[in-house]
């Protein structure tokens, strides 16, 4: 333990330090020749490098590269003076981000958290909170124990065999509002939940869960990030949530996805059976999900793309028409359209012009709700030059 703004200094002749170094309240490891003469080539091995108090505890160093195989905690106001050394993990290591009731402020520099060479594993054990300021990766685990992880604009990666520890909540989880995403690394089919929430107000956990049951996948990741409003885009006026999910891909072909998406009481307008999951394509809504949530949950079954995905009526996520065309057959006209989804649709009137004004000529029944491509067909055999659909 070395406190009060004392130094524990390497010699010349030795660089063997503790193997377990609690450095407190001004206190420093020096990593300088105590006696002027220069300080051997070396490397000092530590199990636990322990840096907490106030009045920035830290590590000095000149020339000497570390491992840190065990644990570094970071805690109070804690800081690294690297000087020129580097820091090296062990394959088991784990940088540990505070304890219970402390704060710990990250450095610009993030010298506990390079971007090469970082930490296997990563603790968040510390109730105020850390802020990400460059984009880091994880390989190992990130164990998610206490406090929030700040984004910002910074992406966290999670490597193809890393994974989540702890228990995610609305203390302990990874906010990514701002333009950062939480991406995962995948090498093929399988599935991930990205331990996202908000805190806007009040933090609130709203997680979302990708399984990827066919694809094709290169140097490939899919990333989510969140926002705690209505998106710009719903025009639902009664019942929908005041959150949406942005999610990307990148290096992922050909892949089908199914995808739960958690959201809180407080995100609820109106009425929640009759919310329906719908997906923003930056043409039009599509809706994705044919069941009322469950759970605080809407699920999406067989995406093949990503992009903005949110709850809101069904009459505001309608039937998207894909096409509609007509034909002369003979003496007769042809009328061929297709729906790509469609929400509670009992079926379509069909309209010749006549006039200044439409007339129906007749009414073909429509599938429900569905998100399967529909075909349809009516055959008018009073044939006019001007024809419209009424749903």
């Amino acid at each position: 333990l070395i406190n009060s703004g004392g130094e524990l200094n390497s010699t010349a002749s030795s660089t063997a330090l503790p193997q377990v170094v609690t450095i407190d309240n001004g206190g420093a490891v020096r990593y300088s020749a105590n006696n002027g003469s220069t300080l051997p080539a070396g490397i000092t091995t530590y199990s636990d490098l322990i840096l907490s108090g106030a009045n920035s505890p830290n590590v000095k160093t000149l020339g000497v590269n570390t491992i840190v195989n065990g644990t570094l905690t970071i805690g109070g106001t804690a800081s690294l003076a690297l000087g020129g050394f580097t820091l090296n993990y062990g394959s088991s290591a784990i940088l540990q981000y505070g304890v219970s009731g402390q704060i710990t402020p990250q450095t610009t520099a993030d010298p506990e958290w390079p971007a090469s060479g970082g930490p296997p594993n990563v603790t968040m054990y510390n109730g105020s909170g850390v802020t990400l300021h460059a984009s880091r990766t994880i390989n190992g685990t990130l164990s998610l124990t206490d406090g929030l992880i700040y984004l910002g604009s910074n992406n966290l990666t999670l490597g193809p065999s890393a994974t989540t520890g702890g228990v995610p909540s609305a203390t302990n989880m990874i906010l990514a509002t701002g333009s950062g995403e939480v991406r995962k690394v995948f090498t093929g089919t399988g599935s991930f939940t990205f331990p996202v929430g908000d805190n806007t107000g009040t933090a609130e956990y709203s997680p979302v869960t990708l399984n990827f049951t066919s694809g094709s996948f290169s140097s490939a990741y899919a990333g989510v990030k969140l926002a705690n409003t209505k998106h710009s885009l719903n025009t639902s006026s009664t019942d929908y949530l005041k959150r949406y999910w942005t999610v990307s891909q990148s290096g992922i072909s050909s892949f089908v996805c199914n995808a739960d998406f958690k959201y809180v009481p407080a995100d609820i307008m109106g009425t929640e059976s009759n919310l329906t999951l719908g997906q923003w394509n930056s043409v039009k809504w599509t809706v994705v999900s044919v069941a009322p949530p469950s759970g605080n949950v809407l699920a999406a079954v067989g995406l093949s793309s990503f992009s903005d995905f949110t709850g809101g009526e069904a009459t505001a996520l309608p039937v998207q028409l894909a096409s509609f065309v007509g034909s002369y057959v003979g003496s007769n006209v042809k009328l061929e359209w297709q729906t790509i989804s469609e929400v509670n649709n009992y079926g379509f009137n069909v309209q010749r012009q006549s006039g200044d004004d439409f007339v129906m000529i007749g009414f073909v029944a429509g599938k429900g709700t569905t998100i399967e491509l529909q075909s349809y067909s009516f055959i008018d055999n009073q044939p006019g030059t001007s024809y419209r659909l009424e749903q």
